[in-house]
């Protein structure tokens, strides 16, 4: 049976380990793996929506239509990025569809990347 580990902050912990014949192995941790598998399996970015589907914080049409010009019906877990070039620049909002309605969870707008997205 596994055990759970609370890592704290400046501890240290081994994430590989060389033998004396020179092999190196990376550890991994499978509970961590099977975690991140488990999330990757809960939603899926089916695309960037037509301006002519609009959607916004609570709606709760399922139905989309996206830039592609595909209609799609979305599921729980389904991602879509909404754009908009404007006098602002480029606006993008990030919507996850939870069953029921849309939630926002991202701006990705250009006014809001910041000085450090522009450097070289």
């Amino acid at each position: 049976m596994a055990t759970t580990m609370n890592p704290q902050p400046g501890e240290r912990y081994i994430t590989e380990i060389t033998l004396p014949t020179g092999t190196t192995y990376e550890i991994v941790d499978e509970g961590a793996r099977t975690l991140l598998n488990t999330l990757s399996n809960y939603s899926e970015f089916l695309g960037v929506l037509a301006s002519t589907s609009t959607i916004s914080d609570g709606t709760t049409t399922a139905n989309v239509v996206l830039a592609s010009g595909t209609a799609v019906t979305a599921q729980k877990g389904n991602i879509v990025i909404q754009s908009v070039t404007g006098t602002a620049g480029m606006m993008g909002r990030e919507f996850i569809y939870d069953g029921t309605q849309w939630q926002i969870f991202g701006d990705i707008s250009t006014q809001n990347l910041g000085n450090l997205a522009y450097k070289s």
